[in-house]
């Protein structure tokens, strides 16, 4: 008998093993395209929520959390409201009083930017941000706001109307009203390089209805009408500007509900 040595071995293994293997790929069904990727389940928010992105011109890592707020503003659309404040005891372009204002009572700048704040609380890490906000999702809305504008373009007055239903009674809570500007062109440190022509998004620019917004008390069913105006700013684009509101609870700052609009032209 004829005897085989082991490198005779070796081959005669291998190529049984390609033989299966090969039976094996041939036997499989053909899984058409549009089947082998299977979409997870859309989220359905029960309210919208508020984002505070903390940030400022000199903060090199907070165009990485920008990023992030983008990102999450493509995947959720109008139910994911972020706006982008700009803080620092420096006398940055974008810096404004209330903004500093908000960084210290959150907390944010002893935090060091990037901070977030989400339905008004503070959560530092920004790669968090996501998850977060997946959770708020899920928190059933006490309220609804509904927003509408009117803007002169020849004086630059902009009147405000808001209305605010309940579905559960509410005490201890006040409105807030925003101006945001999106779109602006400014000088911004990336990592390690100033970039004089970076985009900055939703960027907050002015309090309506004064720094912390006014008391409001509601009961189930009611509904309460609020009317701001102002002029814009001769700096502020008004193709570019957008109001937010929202109504939080005034002893834990928790966001009952926040809506956003552009402002539209009479």
């Amino acid at each position: 008998m004829n005897k085989i040595n082991n490198s005779q071995f070796s081959i005669l293994n291998f190529q049984l093993i390609a033989a299966f293997l090969l039976l094996s790929v041939s036997s499989c069904d053909v899984i058409p395209e549009n089947e082998r990727i299977v979409d997870m389940e859309k989220v359905v928010p029960l309210k919208k929520v508020l984002l505070l992105d903390f940030t400022d011109q000199a903060c090199p890592n907070c165009p990485k959390a920008g990023v992030e707020v983008n990102t999450l503003k493509d995947n959720y659309g109008s139910d994911f409201v972020p706006v982008t404040i700009h803080a620092s005891s420096r006398k940055l372009p974008l810096v404004t009083t209330d903004g500093n204002t908000y960084d210290v009572y959150f907390k944010t700048r002893d935090a060091g930017h990037p901070a977030g704040v989400i339905d008004g609380k503070m959560q530092p890490d920004f790669y968090k941000w996501g998850g977060d906000v997946l959770a708020r999702f899920n928190v059933v809305s006490s309220l609804n706001i509904s927003l509408s504008t009117e803007y002169n373009s020849s004086s630059r007055e902009l009147k405000i109307t808001s209305d605010i239903k309940a579905l559960k009674n509410i005490s201890g809570a006040k409105m807030l009203i925003w101006i945001i500007e999106d779109n602006i062109v400014a000088l911004q440190l990336v990592d390690n390089t100033t970039v004089p022509d970076y985009l900055h998004r939703h960027i907050f620019r002015a309090a309506v209805n004064s720094t912390w917004g006014e008391a409001l008390e509601l009961k189930v069913g009611e509904t309460k009408t609020a009317e701001h105006s102002l002029t814009l700013d001769a700096a502020w684009k008004s193709d570019d500007i957008s109001v937010v509101a929202f109504v939080y609870d005034a002893t834990t700052d928790a966001v009952y509900d926040v809506q956003e609009t552009k402002i539209s032209e009479n």
